[in-house]
Order: C-alpha cells, then sequence, then structure tokens
C-alpha cells in the first residue's frame, strides 16, 4: 500500500489529502461510438503525436529543398548615400550614391550541396519512419483500449459473480467447522479465496475506467469532462488516508 502512494506521489507530488474510493455503481457501457474503426480514425487525425510527427516528416521535406537551393545562383543589392558637411568654405562638401548589384552563381563547390542534399533525403525518410511507426503504436493503444473496456464489462459481471461464490463457499465452510464437518484450516482457505476475488472483482472495475481514459489518451480527447466522469463515480464519504510517512 505504501508502495502504491508512492508511486501516485511520483505523478502528482506531496499528498495530504484522503483519496475517495470507487463506489458501488459503476454503469458498465461500451464505448460510444461501438466502432473500432471509427475510433482508429479518429486517432490517426487527431492524436498529438501523429500530428507532430506529422510536422516533422514536412519540415524533413522542405529541407531537401532548402539544401537542393544550394545550387540555384543568388543576388544581392546594396544602396547607399553619403553626406557629408565640414563647415569650410570651398569644395569641402561632398555628396554622393551608389546602387550596387551582386550575382553569385555556384558551378561546383566540392560536392558539399549533394552531400547536404543526401543527407536530407536520409532525413526525411527517418520521418517517414517514424510518422509510420508512431501511426502504429496509436492504432495498437487505441483497439487495445477499446478491446480492454469491452473485456473488462464481462470481466466485471463474471468476477462479480465470482465474490458471490466465494462468499457463499465461506459461509458454508464455516457452518461445517460449527458441526466438526470442517477444520480451521478450511475456513481459512476459503477466507483467502474471498480475499482474492474480492481484490480480482475491484481490480476489474478500475481497468474498465483506466481503459477508458486510455482510449481518450490515445485520440487526444481526454479533456475535463471525461475526468469529471470518472470523478462522478467515486465515493467521498468512503476515503483512504494517506500514510503518516
Amino acid at each position: 500500500m505504501d508502495n502504491r502512494w508512492e508511486a501516485l506521489r511520483k505523478i502528482v507530488g506531496p499528498i495530504n489529502v484522503p483519496l475517495a474510493r470507487l463506489g458501488e455503481k459503476l454503469p458498465l457501457a461500451p464505448p460510444e461510438p461501438n466502432d473500432i474503426n471509427q475510433w482508429v480514425d479518429a486517432a490517426l487525425q487527431g492524436n498529438y503525436a501523429i500530428i507532430a510527427a506529422a510536422q516533422a516528416a514536412e519540415a524533413a521535406k522542405k529541407g531537401i529543398e532548402i539544401q537542393k537551393s544550394g545550387h540555384y545562383p543568388t543576388v544581392a543589392a546594396s544602396a547607399g548615400y553619403n553626406w557629408t558637411r565640414s563647415g569650410a568654405e570651398f569644395n569641402t562638401d561632398l555628396d554622393g550614391a551608389y546602387v550596387g548589384l551582386q550575382v553569385i552563381v555556384p558551378i561546383y563547390e566540392g560536392g558539399a550541396v549533394v552531400s547536404r542534399t543526401r543527407q536530407a533525403g536520409y532525413q526525411l525518410r527517418a520521418a517517414q519512419d517514424q510518422l509510420d511507426q508512431q501511426r502504429r503504436t496509436v492504432t495498437q493503444s487505441v483497439k487495445d483500449a477499446f478491446r480492454g473496456i469491452i473485456s473488462s464489462i464481462s470481466d466485471v459481471q463474471a468476477r462479480q459473480a465470482a465474490v458471490v461464490s466465494a462468499r457463499s463457499n465461506l459461509e458454508s465452510t464455516q457452518a461445517g467447522l460449527e458441526v466438526g464437518t470442517r477444520t480451521q484450516v478450511d475456513v481459512l482457505n476459503a477466507q483467502r479465496a474471498l480475499f482474492q476475488a474480492e481484490f480480482d472483482y475491484l481490480s476489474s472495475r478500475y481497468d474498465y475506467i483506466i481503459n477508458g481514459v486510455k482510449l481518450h489518451q490515445a485520440t487526444s480527447t481526454l479533456n475535463r469532462d471525461v475526468l469529471a466522469k470518472g470523478n462522478a463515480w467515486l465515493t467521498a464519504q468512503d476515503p483512504v488516508a494517506p500514510p503518516a510517512n
């Protein structure tokens, strides 16, 4: 438990307030829309990491044009005006103006332009590969989160039934201990099975929420409204206090 608190502190900083537990009422519903392909398309269009990778590839493409421009001639123009006054009476004041134009035509620069252009091409290829990899990563994240929500719904229902079964088994084992057909060890084993079933049930409910957050995160639609919806499922009357140290 202390290690989990430390992991939370690593994310949000010092915690001096209790945390609300997840309430009993948790509406289990599939994602809306309930179409995995629509979520993938939305992620490919709006995921910020994909957008950043696409912009990087576009910048690398422009870099090739910049390096190729090393073969192009350059034109430089300059203009100025001179105005001198000395205060003497004869032939000491000067007024002058000039205009200059310089054209530079690079014949060959020892292969430097060609080399830089080739390097820019490799950088473009790397940026495009990174974009493809980012798209595949986001697609996998979306599908994993979507399927995680669907499987979590069935998992929560199955774990809830397992808790009921484990509790009934404990009650029957305790009754058998009273009449002498069961031992204390049997009761302890039944208690352990019940605690494990309750732990699995609670974990599956949190998995349902986390998968929903991950789905919105992958599509870059995670906002305050989504988090507020998850907070509404918590029960402030059932808090967990942080450890003293």
